[in-house]
């Protein structure tokens, strides 16, 4: 379990870090839980795992090399790998001896930790990983899946993507995407569609033209539309996890610009 953010990128992070240990042949010596050519991974984790600027350590050993530091055997350098690289690979070891208390595999989650950050709209990011031991010459196999329950109200500038002409706005600590003209789009990606009649645009100031809401691309399937002069409400007619494109049409008028600050997503009944 992670917060949206820092915790979601150290989280991609480790599953980049274990891609370039498979790209750099580091399993033909190295197991993660029992030594091989090698020490284990585990066995590295544990000896590094509260020495001093141990990450750019152990980083520096993964790109030129080391002998002598566990036995004879020598370890090869990687100069393919860049110092971000190495130092995920280094932060991947180091993360497995942490002692951490696991989530139950199935009962109950209370979702409170939102409330102890003083997040009222965190987010929580599940990630299920698993690795086998692997064994000599037999790189370990690695396999995961992600989970995100995100708040009802997100941010509009908590985009996956943004049409280049959108503009970031700022003022007195306060965020809203602006600049938004004919033809302009922003995407979400992986929004739980289910049970989600309406959608309520946070609008800053008066609106003109139309906000239509597509799935599956910019000129995927139109689920709703709104006249802005009119409601600042989307009634959607969608289900399960959908890529969400808000497109701006207004044609009349090329030059009007809208700012939006946040989109909420409101339930119904089963249809």
């Amino acid at each position: 379990l992670t917060t949206v953010g820092q915790g979601h990128q150290q989280q991609k992070d480790l599953v980049s870090a274990v891609q370039l240990i498979e790209k750099s042949n580091c399993l033909s010596c190295h197991n993660v839980q029992e030594a091989a050519v090698g020490p284990s991974y585990m066995q590295v984790s544990e000896r590094y795992k509260s020495g001093k600027n141990m990450p750019q350590y152990l980083a520096r050993k993964i790109q030129t090399g080391s002998r002598g530091v566990w036995g004879q055997q020598q370890m090869p350098a990687h100069p393919g790998l860049t110092a971000s690289e190495a130092g995920r690979i280094a932060d991947y070891i180091l993360s497995l001896a942490k002692k951490e208390t696991p989530i139950p595999l199935q009962g109950q989650l209370p979702m409170t930790e939102h409330k102890a950050q003083n997040a009222p709209n965190g987010t929580y990011h599940f990630r299920a990983a698993y690795a086998d031991k692997g064994a000599q010459g037999v790189r370990s196999l690695t396999t995961g899946a992600d989970l995100v329950l995100r708040p009802a109200t997100i941010q509009a500038e908590h985009y996956t993507r943004m049409d280049p002409n959108i503009r970031l706005e700022e003022r007195a600590g306060k965020y809203w995407l602006g600049n938004i003209r004919h033809q302009a789009f922003l995407m979400y990606d992986k929004l739980d569609l289910t049970n989600i009649r309406k959608i309520v645009l946070g609008l800053v100031g008066k609106a003109t033209g139309t906000i239509e809401l597509r799935v599956g691309g910019i000129n995927g399937t139109l689920v709703g539309s709104s006249d802005l002069a009119t409601s600042q409400e989307i009634p959607i007619q969608a289900s399960g996890l959908q890529e969400v494109w808000l497109v701006y049409r207004n044609p009349i008028d090329g030059n009007t610009q809208i700012a939006l600050d946040w989109i909420r997503f409101e339930r119904g009944g089963n249809p």
